[in-house]
């Protein structure tokens, strides 16, 4: 199936992504089939940004100072961690202080 626009269609597509749309949602927005979404916007840059970017939540616990968060096993991969729950692994988590960020990376 052809669609007129294709650029335009993309643009779309990728502004409904970044904002929380799902390929199926977005296909029925737009009235595109979702396979065509995918491969539309599958390989740019901006939906590889958000793909490697997740926002988590910051759990606290109010008897005592801890606080945690949970990564999802994607992002943990990226890195080199493997899903076989059977492994031990470790990471190495460092304080970037000039930007502000954290920093995770596998022990090897």
């Amino acid at each position: 199936m052809k669609y007129k626009n294709k650029e335009e269609l993309k643009e779309k597509a990728i502004e409904l992504y970044s904002n929380g749309n799902s390929y199926i949602e977005i296909a029925q927005i737009m009235g595109c089939s979702r396979n065509y979404i995918s491969e539309l916007i599958r390989d740019d840059e901006r939906i590889k940004l958000i793909h490697s970017q997740k926002i988590l939540k910051v759990y606290k616990n109010p008897n005592n100072s801890k606080k945690h968060l949970t990564i999802g096993i994607n992002l943990l991969c990226e890195i080199g961690i493997s899903p076989d729950c059977s492994n031990t692994e470790y990471v190495i988590v460092s304080l970037d202080k000039k930007n502000g960020q954290l920093i995770i990376k596998k022990h090897e």
